[in-house]
């Protein structure tokens, strides 16, 4: 239980954008964070601080040591503590204070300790024999070890945070091809058709009504607008289809009347001298839309903090669907539909120290980064998987076959095939 309610501290504490990306943003007031978090910060390392202030008082008539009475108890429990180490070896000592006498005596191979409080005359004895344990021994090489461990580990732990830090591009990437999911590996080497089939396609519309959060909420949409040239490039790269262009068709037809004008007045230009064929029909139309988005629809993360040093990881899930359908243009009738969807994985990285490592001596570091997978690519991915299905679909219906028969059989194929719907999460 009480991990469950540090995970989730750290998710409230964590700045977070729960809308479809994550943006990395410091916990630090003093590097940019929310000032809000510089209180809790600071009560935090102020908790874990073993340095107080000299001239501490806290007015409820308690006098505090002097500098001298410091410095002489801090002598006395260096002494005492020699004292203490010759128990290990046998060998006597006597230390005397203004508050007790303390005498260390071997007898006959027996040690004896005795404390003498000088004020009461009361007098406390230890008898030690066989002992081993220099657990006491302040003054070892193995506490000394313990400091410079101690030490180590803090110059260490700063070591790591600067060795997390990802320093900013110093010059833009170069231009390249839009990356690609599996799923366009699997849409290019599907085996080819008996024929390839002229298809058209319209408008694939953002249904979802989804806006991005504020502050670009009244101007920009969750889902990018160009789902149709995504889809025709889909078709096309598949080598099943030949596509037609009709989303810009009236700009086609414009050209096209030029063309007929300047043949008729006889001004055609060389390129042009050729009549004109009619525009192909289409055999089959693709419809369809993006038919839902869905922020945060899973998120998580896990964190430790120790003496002001931790660090903690977040992730989120959003999800992206679309429709498709194939539509026979003699008839109307709708010859096959799928629904694919793909989630969209944002996930931050943070680590930081925040203690004291002296008096009114604090350290701060933060280091951190986030990554967003971009939903253009996640709707390119499941508009691809879309068009793998109809194919496969089509095939199992008999409206289209395979140069091959043997081919059905395929791994592509029979991925897609065999691949059901995944159950309510």
């Amino acid at each position: 239980m009480r991990v469950k309610h540090a995970v989730v501290l750290l998710m409230l504490i964590s700045p977070l954008s729960w809308a479809g990306t994550m943006t990395f943003q410091f916990r630090n007031p003093n590097f940019g964070g929310n000032p809000n978090n510089g209180a809790f910060l600071l009560n935090s390392a102020q908790a874990q601080n073993s340095y107080k202030d000299p001239s501490y008082n806290d007015d409820f008539g308690i006098e505090t040591p002097s500098a001298l009475d410091n410095f002489t108890q801090a002598i006395q429990s260096q002494i005492l503590g020699g004292l203490l180490s010759n128990i290990n070896t046998g060998k006597p000592g006597r230390m005397v204070t203004n508050d007790y006498i303390v005498d260390i005596a071997n007898r006959d191979g027996q040690l004896q300790l005795n404390v003498t409080d000088r004020k009461t005359g009361q007098t406390s004895t230890i008898q030690v024999s066989g002992l081993q344990n220099n657990s006491t021994d302040f003054l070892s090489p193995s506490f000394i070890r313990k400091i410079i461990m101690q030490r180590l580990f803090l110059l260490v732990a700063v070591m790591l945070l600067s060795g997390c830090l990802t320093a900013p591009p110093k010059e833009a990437a170069r231009p390249t091809l839009m990356p690609r999911a599996q799923s366009y590996k699997d849409l290019t080497h599907l085996p080819a058709p008996t024929g390839k089939i002229f298809v058209s396609v319209y408008n694939i519309q953002d249904e979802t009504g989804q806006f991005k959060p504020y502050p670009a909420s009244n101007f920009s949409t969750a889902v990018p607008q160009s789902a149709t040239a995504m889809l025709v490039t889909a078709l096309k790269d598949s080598r099943w289809f030949i596509p037609l262009e009709r989303q810009g068709l009236q700009n086609l037809l414009n050209e096209r009347k030029i063309i007929r004008a300047a043949q008729e007045n006889g001004t055609v230009a060389i390129n042009n001298r050729i009549p004109l064929q009619s525009l192909t029909a289409a055999n089959i139309m693709v419809e369809g839309s993006i038919i839902g988005y869905e922020s945060n629809v899973k998120s998580g993360g896990v964190g430790a903090r120790y003496f002001g040093i931790g660090a903690d990881t977040q992730y989120q899930l959003d999800q992206i669907a679309v429709n498709l359908r194939v539509v026979n243009v003699s008839t109307g009738e709708i010859l096959s539909s799928v629904n694919t969807s793909k989630t969209i994985l944002s996930y931050e990285v943070q680590a930081g120290v925040f203690r004291f490592i002296d008096y009114q001596r604090l350290l701060e570091g933060e280091v951190g980064y986030t990554s967003n997978e971009p939903v253009m690519l996640c709707l390119m991915s499941a508009i691809e998987t879309g068009v793998i299905f109809l194919i496969n679909d089509g095939i199992d219906r008999g409206l289209w076959d395979l140069q091959n028969k043997a081919e059905r059989q395929n791994d592509i194929l029979v991925k897609y095939r065999h691949m059901s719907v995944p159950p309510e999460s």
